[in-house]
């Protein structure tokens, strides 16, 4: 019987501020992501990526279904990026290695998109050295299989790092495959660029050759990394072919850097943030006895119709109308409260919706909602009045004038240069 020992690590390096880089390792699985992007977008791809992979290789764990697994996750990750500005052009690479059953025995299969680097070794071997096993999906790759750069112009070529194919930019994507026997002894190193790039494979091979223990050649390679400058993300998995039973689930899978932690559910952890947006439906509007229905009103029938679709429970039940036609929620009316202050010979008051989020008031006279979160009326000094977009500011003002002052200068630039110059002709 075949098994595999698998190890993980990534660090951020020392130039970088966010870790863009994620792996993952089971029983018989074990992926790196390099995602790329701009601010969270890399991480989101790889992320992204290594999530698909972890949840879509389970339900066919063969080479074709970790190639359709990786599909998956190029899809994933093109619909996150079409649907949110935010990570918007994201893409990430990724390179695996699974045991897949054979219909005589396991097999290694290997699958890569993009620059994202396997290897392999056998440290049975006399002389154990470092082969390639997948080829990087770039550019000045592309022009090196081509003849036209040689690897020493490539390794210095400023386009180096400019990829051909990568989860996330296209609805599709072909993966490359490899399959491998897998023979107790042989290890499989799977790397980020951060490792590639700046360690030589020599040192790379002499480090996966001097350990027994895949987490200490991981540990070993990062630090190697790090040791040429940490210039980049770098993240490893060393995987471990021999003998042993054949795992009999595909998981359980540890993460590199681990996930973050899940936020507490508990009641104090609901009190932190206090607003939230109810979504609703718009209702009919309710009118007032020989009326038109009012603003007050009207609002009060959308949270009402939004308590009762968003909650079931005793909450809602709560807020609804102890007699009949009377509106579950309500808000304030600025015309009828201004009319019963003057009447009263007070100050009107008003209340605004900050963000949109209307809110309950029920009898108790409490802030409260269906929700978890309590939604704020904020009072408004000066009325709605201050939250109206205003054309004509004191910055408009200041600009045009100096925009004027600036340009009445070039003019009196132009003019004087004109009249002060001359030049010496025949005549």
């Amino acid at each position: 019987m075949t098994a595999i020992r698998a190890a993980a690590e990534s660090h951020t390096g020392y130039v970088r501020t966010n870790n863009e880089d994620l792996a993952v390792v089971g029983t018989n699985l074990a992926a790196v992501a390099d995602g790329m992007g701009g601010h969270l977008g890399g991480e989101v791809a790889a992320r992204t990526a290594i999530e698909q992979l972890v949840e879509a290789f389970p339900r066919d764990a063969t080479a074709d279904g970790l190639v359709r697994a990786v599909q998956e996750a190029n899809e994933a990750i093109w619909r996150r990026s079409r649907t949110d500005p935010a990570v918007h052009g994201m893409g990430t690479t990724v390179t695996a290695a699974a045991l897949v059953p054979d219909a005589e025995r396991a097999r290694l299969a290997l699958v890569n998109v993009g620059d994202s680097r396997a290897y392999r070794i056998d440290l049975r071997a006399e002389e154990p050295r470092l082969l390639r096993v997948t080829e990087d999906h770039s550019i000045v790759e592309d022009m090196v299989r081509a003849g036209e750069l040689s690897p020493a112009e490539a390794a210095v070529h400023p386009h180096r790092h400019v990829l051909s194919r990568v989860l996330g930019i296209d609805p599709e994507v072909d993966v490359d495959l490899f399959e491998i026997e897998p023979t107790p002894g042989l290890r499989i190193l799977l790397c980020s660029d951060g490792l590639s790039d700046y360690v030589p494979e020599q040192e790379i091979a002499a480090l996966l050759a001097g350990t027994e223990d895949p987490h200490e050649a991981a540990r070993g390679l990062v630090e190697a990394a790090l040791s040429h400058g940490g210039v980049d993300n770098v993240t490893v998995a060393v995987v471990d072919v021999e003998d042993g039973p054949a795992p009999s689930e595909v998981g359980p899978f540890s993460f590199a850097p681990p996930r973050p932690a899940a936020p507490d559910k508990g009641e104090d952890s609901l009190r932190e943030d206090i607003t939230q947006a109810l979504p609703i439906t718009r209702p009919e509007g309710r009118e007032l006895d020989g009326g038109e229905p009012t603003a007050a009103v009207d609002m009060a029938a959308l949270v009402g119709a939004a308590a009762s679709d968003h909650n079931g429970s005793a909450a809602a039940e709560e807020t609804r109308p102890s007699q009949a036609g009377a509106p579950s929620a309500q808000l304030f009316d600025a015309e009828a409260e201004e009319q019963k202050t003057r009447s009263d010979g007070q100050q009107p008051r008003r209340m605004v919706v900050r963000a949109g989020a209307p809110a309950l008031l029920p009898e108790g006279g409490e802030l409260a909602a269906s929700h978890a979160r309590t939604t704020v009326l904020v009072p408004a000094k000066g009325g709605a009045k201050q939250y109206r977009d205003r054309v004509l500011t004191v910055r408009v003002v200041f600009f045009v004038l100096l925009l004027a002052a600036l340009l009445g200068g070039l003019v009196a630039v132009v003019v004087w240069f004109q009249r002060s110059s001359y030049y010496v002709g025949f005549y």
